[in-house]
């Protein structure tokens, strides 16, 4: 003889199970409504007020941020125009520099020509450099 486990459920015992757990739910929302309804005006003004609060302070906090970054992107406007002025500063220094080097270059092979022109050995001169 086999004996059904207690747990095992039939279809019907199944379905009037899960209709009574729906109604209860059901009813217990209902209770939970009815025992709560007069907390909900004075609640939301609470949460209204707080929220209120909330967006004020992220209004705040909003303005002061974008001040912030607007201070922060002035200074960096400074700096990168302080920069750009270096670097045209630069530029014109190093453009100085390289004429200066190609008038001496032109300069030194003049003189290469005279010494050669001349006939004048340099090593015959070596004597006159500074020994350090």
């Amino acid at each position: 003889m086999q004996q059904t486990p207690p747990s095992s459920l039939t279809g019907l015992e199944y379905v009037l199970i899960s209709i009574v757990t729906v109604l209860a739910g059901g009813i217990g929302s209902l209770l939970t409504w009815l025992v709560n309804r007069r907390k909900v005006k004075p609640e939301i003004t609470v949460i209204e007020a707080s929220a209120e609060k909330v967006r004020a302070e992220a209004r705040r906090l909003d303005s002061d941020t974008i001040g912030a970054a607007y201070a922060r992107l002035d200074e960096l406007w400074e700096i990168a125009e302080n920069q750009r002025i270096q670097i045209r500063q630069l530029g014109m220094d190093s453009d100085k520099k390289t004429i200066e080097v190609e008038l001496l270059e032109d300069e030194l092979k003049w003189l290469k020509g005279v010494i050669n022109a001349a006939d004048i050995k340099l090593s015959d001169y070596d004597y006159l450099r500074r020994k350090k």
